[in-house]
């Protein structure tokens, strides 16, 4: 219970003192948590601030969406679920301070988690597992012409 005091607190410093926007990544990454996780511990955080008005909590929401019958993805206040006819995922994305009744730039979002490094977003890990290079055009055509050849 004492983990959860701390990071109540923090949570209250990064979004009332500092006006920071938290999202679950950024969340998951300083205090070194899963992203399910971090999720749990902002949705804690909101509903026992008991929804304040100078909270604002935005959703990722995926499903179809009403207007074209088409699947979307898009982070978006909690408002915006009733314009999906059915709902795939929906979880807490970020919490922030809220003047106003004013959104979000969602640019500023992108901003936050592309600063975080090493997020852990898996609890799936493989040692051997490396990162192949880019293949160039230039070599997949040889490919494609050494290919050609076996055949």
């Amino acid at each position: 219970e004492e983990d959860d005091t701390k990071y109540m607190d923090e949570l209250q410093e990064w979004i009332f003192d500092k006006r920071q926007v938290v999202t679950f990544k950024y969340l998951a990454d300083k205090l070194g948590v899963s992203s399910n996780r971090a999720k749990q511990m902002l949705y804690t955080f909101m509903t026992e601030r008991d929804r304040e008005s100078n909270l604002q909590a935005l959703y990722l929401i995926s499903g179809i969406f009403k207007e074209t019958q088409e699947h979307r993805v898009e982070v978006a206040p909690e408002t915006r679920i009733k314009r999906y006819l059915t709902i795939y995922s929906y979880h807490i994305y970020s919490l922030h301070y809220c003047q106003n009744d004013t959104n979000i730039e969602l640019s500023v979002l992108f901003d936050i988690d592309k600063t975080i490094d090493k997020a852990p977003q898996s609890i799936i890990h493989c040692k051997e597992a490396t990162l192949r290079s880019k293949p160039t055009k230039q070599k997949n055509k040889q490919k494609l012409e050494e290919d050609d050849g076996k055949e």
